[in-house]
């Protein structure tokens, strides 16, 4: 997969409402479809005249609605009406791209799976980062465990004594697991020198309470309902936190046949959802309205 859709430009500002969403960048992939369109010049189908967007109720979404409300899209040219498509799951959205009833939506890395098996998808923008958070629990921050040096020493220390620190993740293979697997290299570890528990999001901070683990790696804003109602403390914010601030969470994926076959249509698309990305960037009260 292209270097591009994992790794952010240099332009990056501190304030972590704008660094979120600014960094989106077009790829190459929706060019190297226009430029394989350009080289053969087939006969050029019929534009739709309705472009469907596939959401699941993600606020990692609202550049779709950004670029539709602010006519991001008329401004790029396009004359196609734009419309949502509600999806009911992560998985529901994924089919919908793949079999064509919406030519985009927002994806994470939960859908590589499905492109590695010929789902008729591909990853093209990079959409922003910081959407989760790496946090331990007060029990040790009392301990000095309060930056990334300290919490993989711990981890260290435990491995080495035979105990595996147990960490909780919501679920296997999302973006928050992908986001701490990228910590433990960082620090020369890997996930076999840590036992991973799972917990549906609502009860991560009751069990972390509790005392049935000390870190974790979650979606917001479970790490900051953390820090505010149990004495938590973020570790790791990829949205500012370097290196890890240099790589995407979240990514728009496109209908692959769509692509090859508007790629006028595509880069047009894409060109909006960044403006609408900086946007939302610039204007986080407006865009939470």
């Amino acid at each position: 997969m292209a270097k591009e859709i994992f790794t952010m430009s240099e332009e990056k500002v501190s304030r972590r409402n704008y660094v979120k969403y600014a960094g989106a960048a077009v790829v190459v992939v929706a060019g190297a479809a226009a430029g394989a369109y350009y080289a053969t010049r087939p006969t050029a189908p019929a534009e739709p005249e309705v472009l469907k967007i596939a959401y699941d109720f993600a606020p990692c979404e609202a550049p779709f609605f950004v670029a539709i409300t602010n006519k991001f899209f008329e401004a790029e040219g396009l004359t196609q009406k734009f419309e949502i498509f509600p999806c009911g799951s992560a998985a529901e959205l994924r089919e919908a791209i793949h079999t064509g009833n919406a030519i985009l939506g927002y994806c994470a890395y939960e859908f590589i799976p499905a492109v590695d098996e010929s789902a008729d998808y591909k990853y093209v923008m990079g959409m922003h980062t910081g959407c989760h958070e790496l946090f331990v629990s007060s029990r040790l921050v009392d301990q000095g465990i309060t930056d990334e040096k300290s919490l993989a020493n711990y981890i260290i220390q435990g491995r080495d004594a035979g105990e595996k620190r147990d960490v909780c993740i919501s679920t296997v293979g999302n973006s928050p697991y992908f986001f701490f697997g990228m910590f433990l290299e960082q620090n020369g570890l890997s996930f076999d020198d840590v036992n991973v528990t799972v917990y549906e999001m609502p009860s991560v901070i009751t069990a972390m309470q509790q005392g049935k683990f000390d870190i974790a790696c979650e979606w917001d804003p479970i790490p900051w309902m953390a820090e505010r109602d149990i004495g938590a403390k973020i570790i790791l914010d990829p949205a500012v936190d370097a290196p890890y601030n240099r790589m995407y969470c979240c990514y728009v994926g496109m209908n692959n046949t769509f692509m090859k076959t508007y790629p006028d249509i595509t880069m047009k698309v894409l060109k909006a959802l960044y403006k609408a990305n900086i946007w939302v960037g610039e204007n986080p009260q407006e865009a939470g309205e």
